[in-house]
């Protein structure tokens, strides 16, 4: 049975990305909405055996939207998140991955 799961991400503005547990981030910093902070704070979530559990977040700020004249529905201001179990997340020096050298664990990472 081969790992199933999703990586959570935040940077230091907490914005949060959510990832494949196997993509791969190119970049050490947020790429949301345009924000280049580095990415702070990482947890994992081991789909393997069904669904499991996201971590808790506390929105500071919650996605600020508006509706222009076209009809659609643009995002002004992502949301902004803190953790709710600080012990969860892990410190991302380095958060990136080096492909091929996981031995099929994605939870394994590298210094860049």
């Amino acid at each position: 049975m081969s790992y199933e799961g999703r990586n959570f991400y935040l940077c230091g503005k907490g914005h949060l990305i959510e990832t494949d547990a196997w993509e791969i981030l190119e970049s050490h910093q947020c790429t949301m909405h345009g924000c280049t902070d580095p990415i702070i704070l990482h947890t994992s979530v081991d789909d393997t055996n069904g669904e499991g559990v996201e971590p808790d977040l506390i929105t500071i700020s919650p996605r600020r939207v508006c509706q222009c004249v076209c009809g659609n529905t643009h995002t002004k201001e992502l949301a902004r998140y803190i953790p709710a179990d600080p012990a969860r997340w892990k410190s991302c020096d380095s958060p990136l991955r080096e492909p091929g050298n996981s031995d099929d664990d994605p939870t394994v990472y590298v210094e860049a």
